[in-house]
Parts: structure tokens; sequence; C-alpha cells
């Protein structure tokens, strides 16, 4: 990953120079092989570079595109960038790089912005006009890669993650109580505010322009998912081949790097599947397991140790299997340093993952992950079956956000939770309506058939915890 930072003071008053490189600092962590910064009269930008494509000094960001109209920086990585390189080059576009970066700007130059609905990959983007003087944002379908940013009228700052913006001299640290109420709710934000009052996450699949003239930031929403128009003529074993082609095509696209790749093997299907398919593209690939200490464990919690699946896997497929074992006080340990990664309250299964990543990253920069594949296969059936016999929206949507208030239900929220003068600041209700707009942003969900409302379990799952 990258680190992307920026600073655009839409009143014309120049960027403090200073201002952008502590910004920059902050993201460190983020990129180590390189660092970059653009300065121009009121607009700033800064990048934190991790380098996997093309590792010389040319794929140093921020970068410009070659008549000098855009300079991006970019976190992220495009896999079918060397498609799209091809097409620009018949098209007449010259490239100096073998990186994907260098792709995103001539497409742009050629293309326009539309040109970013034809990428295929992880990106969070921002990038400056330099005729139009205007700012834009840009973020992947699945808002795999972050960008979060804050705007008080005068001056819009973006990074990739709040510690950088935390850093602007203009932004003061309050706690968004609403955001609060939310998480309180369903132990997850639904909205794309964040815990830092005025500090947004730009939702995936979404653009921003922002010029002289905003008074204020507005979403664009470029694609969204549609699990609403099955091909109800295709066949089982056609679904399955076809499954299997794009999944095989997915896994081998991601493994296109010039460092060394690896994958994350927790001995479940997912990582299992990918590890599979990602073992016959290289000689040896290292694979990476997270277990517990199961010394004091007894029954069920036993089968939470996948590392013996794990071995099983590794040892078939002949990888380079390496493992970390966590107990109680590793737990104990990491809190405060996944909560100062994470920048959010959400911790779930970061414990685990904050480990292996520290252990994988000793031995490559790139590592495979099966995230994702219950949202995307209905791999939660105990929630579905909750909404099946739903008989209209209203129905569906009752016994949804039932189920989905999963810390503090609205009941003791209303009575006690709060105290009064917190209370006076939020709208208790208001989470009903967040949970309820998840669904409604899209027209084209319907809700009158049990398929339909498994569908519809599919989207609001993969929009909002995913």
């Amino acid at each position: 990953m990258c680190g992307i930072a920026g600073v655009f003071n839409i009143d014309g008053n120049p960027v403090n120079e200073q201002i952008i490189r502590e910004m920059t600092i902050r993201l460190a962590h983020r990129g180590q092989d390189d660092e970059g910064h653009f300065f121009q009269g009121n607009i700033a930008l800064g990048h934190k570079r991790l380098a996997i494509l093309d590792l010389s000094k040319k794929g140093k960001q921020p970068m410009r595109s070659s008549n000098g109209k855009w300079i991006i920086v970019y976190n992220g990585c495009i896999y079918n960038f060397r498609e799209l390189r091809d097409e620009l080059i018949k098209r007449g576009k010259s490239f100096t790089t073998e990186t994907d970066t260098e792709v995103i700007l001539e497409g742009l130059d050629f293309h326009g912005i539309s040109f970013i609905e034809r990428l295929n990959g992880m990106f969070a983007i921002g990038v400056w006009n330099n005729e139009e003087k205007a700012l834009y944002l840009f973020r992947d379908r699945f808002g795999v890669k972050p960008l979060y940013y804050w705007f008080n009228g005068k001056t819009l700052v973006f990074a990739s993650e709040i510690k950088a913006i935390l850093e602007h001299p203009d932004y003061r640290i309050e706690v968004d109580l609403g955001a609060l109420n939310e998480y309180f709710t369903f132990q997850n934000l639904f909205t794309y505010r964040t815990l830092f009052k005025g500090v947004t996450l730009l939702p995936q699949a979404n653009s921003v322009r922002i010029d002289a003239s905003s008074s204020f930031i507005k979403h664009h929403s470029w694609w969204d998912y549609d699990f609403s128009q099955p091909d109800e003529k295709m066949t089982f074993e056609d679904a399955q081949a076809e499954t299997k082609r794009l999944f095989e095509q997915a896994v081998r696209r991601q493994m296109i790097s010039d460092v060394p790749v690896g994958s994350y093997l927790s001995g479940g299907l997912d990582s299992g599947s990918i590890t599979t398919v990602a073992s016959g593209e290289v000689d040896r690939l290292s694979t990476f397991t997270c277990g517990f200490d199961m010394n004091r464990v007894a029954g069920v919690e036993v089968n939470y140790d996948e590392r013996r699946a794990a071995e099983l896997i590794s040892n078939y497929l002949g990888t380079e299997q390496y493992e970390q074992v966590m107990n109680a006080g590793d737990l104990r340990w990491a809190l405060s340093r996944v909560i100062w990664h994470l920048e959010d309250l959400k911790v779930g299964m970061s414990y685990p993952n904050y480990y292996i990543s520290r252990l994988a990253s000793k031995f490559v920069k790139v590592c495979l992950s099966g995230t994702g594949g219950d949202e995307l296969f209905g791999g939660y059936p105990w929630r579905y079956y909750r909404v099946f016999a739903a008989l209209n929206r209203e129905f569906f949507f009752n016994n949804y956000y039932n189920y989905w208030q999963r810390l503090v239900p609205d009941s003791d929220r209303q009575d006690s939770f709060y105290r009064n003068e917190i209370k006076k600041q939020i709208d208790i209700n208001e989470p009903r309506q967040i949970f309820e707009r998840v669904f409604t942003f899209n027209p084209s969900l319907r809700y009158e058939t049990p398929e339909q409302h498994i569908q519809n379990s599919l989207y609001f799952e993969i929009k909002t915890f995913l």
C-alpha cells in the first residue's frame, strides 16, 4: 500500500508546505520506499510509496501526465493496466514507465474522468487538473483503499488515514456524537462519517470534484452492486464453470507484481482456493497462518484454531508456510496498536489480521486474502432466514433492523443509555433511517419474494460490512 495526502485552499491562499510534509510523515508506515510532494500555490499533494510495479525512481509520485495537465497521487493496483496501456499506445499515447500510475494519468488525459470506470482494481486517487484548477478524488468499487477528507468551506484536506488530516492546524478534534450513536446501535458505521467530527470517508465507487467555486462536497456515485437481475437461463454447470474462470482470472491478475507475492492461508475454503490458484503461478509461494494458543481450551473452541487445516493445504501444494501463534496477552498488547491503525472501534477480527500482516511483511510486499467470500456467495444463512418470509418492504426492514441492533437496542438508548446533555445532541431514531437508506439508495431492489430478500441482504452486507 501507499499513502496519499493533499491540501486544497479554495480561497486561494498558498498552502504551507510544512503542513503537507507533516501529513506525509504521518503516513510513513504505508510506504517506505520513496516520498514525494507537489506544491503549486493553493494546492499541495504528498505521497509515501510502497513500490510494487516498476521499482525504479520513474515510478515516484506525485506524477505528472506527459502534457503536464494532470498531477496524481495514487494508492492501489490496477489489474488491467497493461490492456489499457496497449490501447492508449494505439491511440497515440507514449509511456516512460511500467507503472499503472502513468496509465491512469494518460487515460484521464485522453478519455476524461469517465476513464476511472474502466479501471479493474483497487484504488484511492487524488488528482489535480492544472487547466481546470480542480481537484478530483476517486475510490474503487469495493472501497478496498481508504480515502478520507475534511472540508471547512475554505480548505479541503484529504488523506489515506485520518491521522494525517489531524496534522492540519485548522482541524479541531471532536467526537461525532451521531456517528457514536450509530456505532452503539450497529457496532459499525453504515454512513460514511467517522467518529472524528467533520471527517468523511469517501464512499466506494464515488468521485468528488472541487474547485474555487465549491461551497460543499457532492459525491458522484458512478457504479453500484446489482443482485436484482439473475441470469435464469444459465445452467448450474455453466455457472460453475464461469465462476471458476472468473475466480482464477481474478487471482492471476492480482499476482501482477515486480516484488514477491504471498497468500494468507486460514485453512478455510476462501483462502485455500486462492492459495491453490496462486501456487500454480510461482515456484514456491509463501503462505501465512495465524493460530491461537489452545493449551487451556476445550470443547467447540478447539475448532477456532485452523493451523492443522492450513498445514495440510500447505503440504499438499508445496508452499513455504509461516505461522504466528497468539495468546490472550497478545490481544491485550495489540489493542492500542490496532486502534491506532484502524482509527475506529470496529475491531472484529483485526487482532489476528494485525499479527498475520506483521508476519507477512517480513517476507513479502503483497499478500492475497480471502476476505469477502461470504458476502459474495451467501455465507451467512443464519442472517437470511430472519427475512426469508417477509411479506413486503416494511416487514423486511423491521425484521432485519431488529437483527442488526447488535450492541445497544433502540429501547435502551432511548431510556437510560445516554446522559441528558448527550441525548439532547443526537437523534436517537437516526440509526433506523440510516439502515433503510442503504437499501433505498438503490431503486431497483424489490421486496416480494424470498429470493429478492436474500439478494437484498447480500446487497446490504457488501455495501456495509465488506
